[in-house]
């Protein structure tokens, strides 16, 4: 459901978004953040379309980042496509009434973009010390995926205790992803799955823990790996 509305909103007057950006997403991209809204919505029994339309938001904040990141030499259509995507967030809000969630995602938004700027000069320095990419990581990858679980506990009414828990598994997920992806330690990797497993079984015990188990299993295999897997 999540996936065809977003396509449906892929689709612009003067053609697909992909004939202007490429947007060839592996299956972490395609799913990783608006799965985190669904399962931690639903863990607590919430199956509404507003969860749905969550799960969307976060995507497109996800996606207009991918896509910002292209912009290189030629940055007009990444730069525009990247807007587009950002104003469908905004524009996801204030149709599903949930502008309450408006300054906590804007805030999401301002530390992944400066996240990003620090990890470019680090790059750009040739800077090696995997502690000084921790908080680039934490920041550019752990805050989106805290905040998706976060969504879905509010939409779902999660008390306070247990939305905590479901932000510090997001974000343990979150930076896990984000270190795999920018090829680090693969011990880190394994440090931030642990605790999310941990928090994962303070939370009901519903299936959706089943699938935020499957997650976490994935998130353990190399990128490359994960492709061969799923190509099966």
């Amino acid at each position: 459901m999540v996936e065809q509305e977003l396509e449906k909103e892929m689709s612009l007057r003067t053609g697909h978004i992909n004939q202007f950006v490429s947007l060839d997403l592996d299956t972490l991209d395609k799913y990783f953040c608006p799965s985190l809204v669904l399962l931690s919505g639903r863990l607590f029994g919430c199956r509404s379309r507003r969860l749905v339309s969550l799960a969307c938001v976060v995507q497109f904040i996800h996606l207009a980042t991918l896509v910002h990141n292209q912009a290189g030499k030629k940055p007009a259509f990444p730069v525009l496509v990247g807007d587009y995507l950002y104003s469908k967030f905004f524009h996801y809000l204030s149709r599903h009434d949930s502008l309450a969630m408006l300054a906590p995602l804007s805030k999401v938004i301002c530390d992944i973009h400066e996240a990003g700027i620090t990890r470019y000069q680090l790059e750009k320095t040739g800077q090696v010390d995997m502690r000084a990419y921790i908080p680039v990581v934490q920041r550019e990858w752990g805050r989106l995926a805290e905040q998706a679980c976060s969504i879905g506990g509010k939409v779902a009414g999660a008390g306070e205790e247990e939305e905590a828990r479901l932000r510090e598994l997001g974000f343990n997920l979150g930076v896990a992803w984000g270190i795999q992806r920018l090829g680090l330690e693969e011990k880190l990797v394994t440090k931030h799955l642990s605790r999310a497993k941990e928090v994962l079984f303070l939370l009901p015990d519903r299936k959706e823990r089943e699938y935020f188990l499957e997650l976490i299993n994935l998130l353990q295999v190399k990128p490359e790996e994960i492709h061969k897997i799923l190509a099966v």
